[in-house]
């Protein structure tokens, strides 16, 4: 017998593009559109800060790095025309100041074959990594061990061996819950494994990172052979403050799988071979979620699949989402333990189901739109809300004429599911540099 192994999962990966002339942003091609999304207003470089400058491929010298934090700020520019081998992040001064490491940014950045923190040494504070392009690492792309005010903003990371792409570890591996950890405006592709994953407690009865923003990211091809276990964005449990929010996902496993109280909005997850959204208690109860204004497009099985098993999920709400040619249904709640679920406004067109579960749940649907399903309201969902009928756009350019995601013309924006960001949110094309 000959056994034929195919590997990879179907469709090949997008193409990366560049955005048009004068805005700021990270592209890549779906059917045919290249489709952007601008950079968000730049963290502001601290001013009046010590310089150093790096020139193509030279070695770093911490211990001068170290002794100019102590009286200062500090900006180490990359040559963008150089390339560095594996960078170990190794400040150990604990003051206030900051340290920003610059790769540049735009069509030119500094090349770094991995950027890393060492392992169980300690946290590494105050530190911004921006404009790098980050690939060829045989680990991950960026490794955190642990840090408070930590920011990583405008970078490009792909095609590294490692998985995760980029991880903050887990606090009961560390030891050390973060406070403060932030990536923006970055482009993360082409990883064998999982894209974006933010470490818990792994069930263990203690607090983990808190204030955790992943916001106004590209995330796509998230992919493994033989394995299931690649998200766009994973969170963990027991994190405290979390905001996930105007983020573009596609062609991974489960576009975004979260395990801890928060708000997650305002994101697009696209063609996912299974969910757009898992939520579920794998380590522990899961309570006081917002998930609003996202919109999910053909995932392969559920739009938003909450899974309770452990204990039952207090607080979750559900809140003007879109799901359009799920696979199985729009949303899909069950398990065990029960489910206390709002349901604020809901359209899904064109999937097997619109909203279905099983199990128990004390389930107030508000507001519901459904057209051309196999079946709208089906098991746990059967005779809970009236719904009214739902238009069914053409998705296939989800970033709408302009080739610009979350601007107006995105064809997704339905009567009654997502929105856009509200003026002045912080996050939005009001809120995009150009």
């Amino acid at each position: 017998m000959i056994l034929v192994l195919v590997l990879g999962c179907g469709g090949g990966k997008l193409e990366v593009c560049g955005c048009p002339e004068g805005i700021a942003g990270h592209a890549v091609t779906l059917e045919g559109q290249c489709s952007c999304l601008p950079l968000l207003e730049p963290t502001p470089s601290p001013t009046d800060a010590i310089l150093i400058e790096l020139s193509d491929g030279a070695s770093i010298d911490w211990g001068a790095i170290d002794a100019a934090l102590a009286t200062s700020d500090v900006v180490v520019r990359f040559d963008p025309a150089g390339r560095w081998e594996r960078m170990s992040v190794l400040r150990t001064d604990t003051g206030p100041h900051r340290l920003v490491l610059d790769g540049g940014a735009g069509d030119q950045r500094a090349v770094v074959e991995g950027i890393l923190t060492p392992f169980d040494e300690g946290p590494r504070h105050r530190i911004t990594v921006r404009g790098f392009e980050i690939t060829g690492s045989r680990d991950k792309g960026i490794y955190w061990e642990a840090g408070d005010d930590v920011l990583i903003e405008d970078v490009v990371i792909h095609d590294n061996r490692g998985t995760p792409a980029l991880n903050l570890q887990y606090s009961s591996r560390s030891g050390y819950p973060s406070r403060g950890f932030t990536v923006r405006s970055s482009h993360i592709y082409s990883q064998r494994g999982e894209c974006l994953y933010i470490g818990g407690a792994e069930g263990e009865a203690q607090t983990s990172h808190t204030d955790v923003r992943i916001e106004n990211n590209l995330i796509h091809d998230c992919l493994a052979d033989l394995d299931t276990k690649h998200d766009a964005i994973n969170v963990k449990d027991r994190l405290v403050d979390v905001r996930v929010e105007g983020n573009v996902v596609a062609h991974a496993d489960w576009g975004i799988e979260v395990a801890s109280p928060g708000v997650y909005a305002h994101n697009l997850v696209l063609d996912t071979n299974r969910e757009g959204f898992q939520v579920g208690d794998y380590f522990s109860p899961i309570h006081d979620m917002q998930l609003s204004d996202n919109a999910v497009i053909r995932p392969g099985h559920d739009g938003f699949h909450l899974s309770t098993e452990q204990a039952r999920a207090t607080g979750m709400v559900l809140s003007h989402n879109t799901v359009i040619g799920a696979g199985e249904a729009g949303v899909l709640v069950g398990g065990g333990a029960g489910i206390e679920l709002s349901l604020d406004g809901i359209v899904v067109v064109d999937s097997r189901a619109g909203l279905d579960g099983w199990g128990s749940g004390d389930l107030d649907v508000r507001a519901c739109r459904l057209a051309g399903n196999g079946v709208d309201l089906d098991r746990l969902f059967e005779g809970t809300a009236t719904c009214e009928a739902a238009a069914s756009p053409d998705v296939i350019h989800p970033a709408g004429p302009d080739g610009l995601f979350f601007t107006s013309d995105d064809p997704w924006l339905v009567p009654g599911g997502a929105r856009l960001p509200e003026p002045g949110s912080g996050v939005g094309a009001d809120q995009r540099s150009g």
